[in-house]
């Protein structure tokens, strides 16, 4: 039996090691980024592969303004090595994004609707420093729940998937946009709607209805039980 793991924290190693002292921080990024996911994706590539695309996505990292998505596409010549040893063209997908919820939940399924195979996902989520221009005033570290001090949380979603032309890549780019903005608008009236939801609530039983009480109970139980995260308000 293949053990992908041992090959991810092998492979990390070498990547590594591959960074000057002067660039060690890229190379502790491609751990970050790629220490969580399925190891048997990883296991695609070589160590120098993995290297150009932790170092294109801390590139893209490097400067973005919160409040707005940052899309950005690379395609990578004959470097996916397929199970019978052949090799494939990709094209990778790098999105920086405020972190919220339902983002990977949304992309995924837009990709796949769109008929992409998606190969690879690498998702963490990033606490950041930035200055008034964006700029990244230092390494980004994996977010914890468990530490009290940290940066802005930014997710990153670096996904990998069967090699596209520039043209598509602008048009999906468009797509994925759109997708992001309305997913933003969903977060932002979330809190109210639940809000609404919970004075319904209260109203019911301050003030309830001409209806019979098991109905009114059955009726208010429900409504608590879609508020315990049962349900996603739109």
């Amino acid at each position: 039996m293949i053990d992908y793991e041992k090959i991810r924290q092998q492979l990390l190693r070498k990547v590594q090691s591959k960074f000057s002292k002067k660039n060690k921080t890229i190379g502790q990024f491609a751990k970050k980024l790629f220490a969580l996911g399925l190891a048997e994706d990883l296991a695609r590539y070589d160590a120098d592969s993995i290297a150009k695309f932790a170092t294109a996505i801390y590139q893209t990292l490097s400067i973005r303004k919160p409040g707005r998505p940052l899309i950005n596409f690379n395609t990578y010549e004959a470097i996916s090595t397929n199970s019978d040893g052949t090799k494939k063209s990709i094209t990778t997908i790098d999105i920086i994004n405020d972190d919220m919820p339902f983002l990977i939940d949304s992309i995924v399924p837009e990709l796949r609707e769109l008929g992409h195979e998606i190969i690879l996902i690498a998702h963490p989520v990033l606490s950041v420093d930035r200055d008034k221009g964006g700029k990244l005033n230092g390494p980004p570290a994996l977010f914890k729940t468990s530490d009290k001090a940290q940066g802005t949380r930014e997710s990153v979603m670096h996904i990998h998937i069967n090699a596209i032309s520039p043209a598509e890549q602008r048009a999906l780019k468009t797509k994925l946009n759109k997708l992001l903005n309305d997913v933003r608008g969903v977060v932002k009236d979330w809190p109210k709607m639940m809000g609404n939801m919970q004075k319904t609530i209260t109203i019911y039983k301050e003030n309830p209805p001409p209806i019979a009480v098991n109905e009114l109970a059955e009726a208010i139980q429900f409504l608590s039980w879609l508020m315990e995260n049962n349900f996603t308000f739109l």
